[in-house]
Formats: structure tokens, C-alpha cells, sequence
């Protein structure tokens, strides 16, 4: 789920509610800086797109309007436009916006929009820029530079803005998403659950912030808590096959095997060559004792991903359980190949190397493993068993 970039949303939610009015010169058909001078009209305010597009079209033909309603209806209709993820039509409406009013600051705002859906980065943030030299006070604008900065790399530029956000409003659950992702980033899981647990908090509607939230939970060994969350997201329209995929392994580190299996068939209904799924639901398979679909799916999944070391993990240890000993252990050195710091896989083929009686390798396995985990019991009873040190 990336998501939809927080840029697109920002927007596309202002075109539901009116946008901040800012002050407008006496006697001047423009505002001297900042927002349009009015609200956008009723007509241009649907949450449907269409209605929205039907609405401000409107209000663009009549030859009644003045021009800071039209520049303000050009705005809104570009927002719906990018709804549509219609990218022409929503360029053309922003340029025509700032064509109109050079010295608004949601113009500049609306182009910058188009801008990153296109992946301009550098357009983006220019635009950005203008509309916060026009209108300081912009807020939707200065996260989406938040936005547009942490994808650049620039995190210093984003922590300030974010920063900034918070000292305006501490629950801005914008800026507290930014930072969540920044932590994500950076490493810092537990601010990161933190900060995303607040967002869910203050929004529980936001299906993005549940997304994170369970993919958080996921990555923290947490599968069962993420559950709950992605189920939400999944009421709330986030129902596509990354996010079923994602739950159906929320179920899967849960240890709920129906569920998953019934997840990845889903996915796979749609999208048969896929990988993912495949060795999901093959694991699943496994964890419910049906070592044969296990072992189909598996097959085919490292078929299409050599480098799957889940799969390649699963099926060793099917292998293994079968006797077929040489295979396993080609399986486990394949998976610790592509994840030399997953412990578990170590201390497998450890098992395997002793019930094969080769005592050093089995030895050197348990302390590769015992290095990564070092709080895990399971590799020091492993050495204990063979008469060798921890």
C-alpha cells in the first residue's frame, strides 16, 4: 500500500471542504497573496468527482462570475481531476490557475500537486516554495513539502517542517504521519508505532495510517495485532490484492492458517504468477499440515523468485522432515544466502547437521545463530546439547 502520496491526498481532501479564505486587497479583482479571497463555491465542493468537475465547469462558462470565482473554481477542478488521476486536464486547469492569479498561493499549491503525481519532484517543490513565500500560514502546502522532501532525501528539510507543523498544531496528524515515516526510515520502530498509534487515534477513518500501523506490527513480529487494522483499512475501500496479501500474512505470523490460506487464494484469483502469494500460501499450507499443497505452492513460487527465503526456508524444512536431507540443506544455504541475518535459518540446518551426526558444522550454525539472537534459548541449548560452549 504505499498509499497514495500524501501530496494527492492533502488535495483531493481539500476538494471535499472549503479551502481557508485569506485576506483579499480592497478594490482588486486578485488577492494580494495567499488563498483565493472566498471560499471555493458550494458547487465545486462534492466529494464525487464528476459532481465536483460538472459544478466548477459551471461556474467557469458563465460569463456572470467574477474572475477570483473562476480562478477558484479552476483550482477546485484541478483537484478533482487528479482524483480522477486525470494528470492532462489537471495540469492544464493549474496552469491556467496561476495564469490567472500569480499571486495565489493555492495555484501554486494545486500545480505542485500535478507536479508530484507526474513524479516531478523538482517542479513540485519549486511550486511549493512560491506558495509558501505567498501564503507562510499554508499549512497543506508546507506538509506536502514534508512530503516531497523525505522522497528527495532532504531529511533535515523535513524534520524543520515537520517541526514546525507540530509547534502550530501538536496534533497535527498530518505532520505526525511524516514523522512516523521518517522513524520508519531511519529505524526507529518504536517511534515510529508511536506516532502512527497517535494518528489512528486522532483519525480513526484514515485507512493509510492503519496500513502503516499493521505493516508496522507485521515488521515488529506483532502479525495478530496488525489484523484488526488491516480488516479496517480493508472496510474502509483499501480492499486491493497488496493489502488482502498483507493481511493474508498478518494471519499467517499469527499462526492462523484458514484465514491466510483463504487471503493469498484471493490474491490469486487475480494475480496467479504471484510470487508472494504463492509462497504464503504454500507456508500456510505447511503450518496446516497439508504438506503436499505446501509443497506445490512452494515449488512454485521459487520457480518464478529463486531468491524467496521464506519459500526457500519452508521447503527445507518440509524436506528435511521427509528425509530427504541433501535437498533441505541446499534449500537452508540458499536461504541464508539472501538473508545472512535471519537466525532461525542457521539453526535449522544446525538440526539437520545433527541428526546427520556432522557435529562442526552443526556447532558453527548454533553459534552463527546464537551471534544474531543472543537473548534466543534455542541456540544455546543447541550447543548445550553438543557438549560445546556458548
Amino acid at each position: 500500500m504505499h498509499a497514495r502520496p500524501f501530496l494527492i491526498a492533502a488535495l483531493v481532501l481539500a476538494a471535499a471542504s472549503p479551502p481557508l479564505a485569506a485576506q483579499q486587497r480592497a478594490g482588486t479583482a486578485e488577492p494580494a497573496t495567499g488563498t483565493a479571497a472566498f471560499d471555493s463555491p458550494p458547487a465545486c465542493n462534492e466529494a464525487d468527482a464528476d459532481r465536483s468537475i460538472a459544478g466548477c465547469t459551471a461556474i467557469i462558462t458563465a460569463r456572470a462570475k467574477s474572475r477570483d470565482e473562476i480562478t477558484a473554481a479552476v483550482i477546485a477542478r484541478a483537484r478533482a481531476y487528479v482524483k480522477k488521476r486525470d494528470f492532462e486536464r489537471a495540469s492544464a486547469d493549474a496552469a491556467e490557475a496561476v495564469r490567472l492569479a500569480p499571486r495565489n498561493a493555492s495555484a501554486y499549491h494545486v500545480r505542485a500537486m500535478v507536479a508530484e503525481a507526474r513524479a516531478d519532484f523538482d517542479k513540485a517543490l519549486a511550486d511549493l516554495n512560491e506558495a509558501l513565500r505567498l501564503d507562510p500560514q499554508l499549512t497543506p502546502a508546507l506538509l506536502d513539502r514534508v512530503s516531497i522532501a523525505r522522497r528527495r532525501g532532504d531529511l533535515d528539510r523535513a524534520r524543520a517542517d515537520i517541526a514546525e507543523l507540530l509547534r502550530r498544531s501538536p496534533r497535527d496528524a498530518g505532520a505526525l504521519e511524516q514523522r512516523a515515516l521518517l522513524s520508519e526510515a531511519g529505524g526507529d520502530r518504536a517511534h515510529a508505532i508511536a506516532d502512527i498509534g497517535e494518528v489512528v487515534r486522532l483519525q480513526p477513518g484514515n485507512a493509510r495510517a492503519r496500513l502503516m500501523r499493521a505493516r508496522l506490527a507485521i515488521a515488529d513480529g506483532r502479525g495478530g495485532d496488525a489484523i484488526a487494522d488491516l480488516d479496517e483499512a480493508i472496510r474502509l475501500g483499501q480492499n486491493d490484492a497488496v493489502i488482502i496479501l498483507q493481511r493474508a500474512n498478518a494471519h499467517l505470523s499469527a499462526g492462523n492458517a484458514a484465514p491466510a490460506i483463504a487471503d493469498f487464494t484471493t490474491v490469486l484469483r487475480t494475480s496467479p504468477q504471484s510470487a508472494p502469494a504463492l509462497s504464503g500460501r504454500g507456508r500456510a499450507h505447511a503450518a496446516a499440515g497439508d504438506e503436499t499443497r505446501a509443497l506445490a505452492d512452494l515449488n512454485r513460487a521459487l520457480a518464478l523468485d529463486t531468491r524467496d527465503a521464506a519459500a526457500l526456508g519452508a521447503r527445507g524444512a518440509l524436506l528435511a522432515a521427509r528425509g530427504d536431507t541433501q535437498r533441505a540443506l541446499a534449500d537452508y544455504t540458499n536461504a541464508i544466502a539472501v538473508a545472512p541475518r535471519e537466525a532461525r535459518y542457521y539453526r535449522e540446518r544446525a538440526e539437520i547437521y545433527v541428526r546427520t551426526r556432522d557435529r562442526t558444522r552443526a556447532i558453527d550454525d548454533y553459534r552463527r545463530a546464537l551471534e544474531i539472537e543472543p537473548a534466543n534459548q534455542q541456540n544455546v541449548d543447541g550447543l548445550r546439547r553438543l557438549g560445546a560452549r556458548s
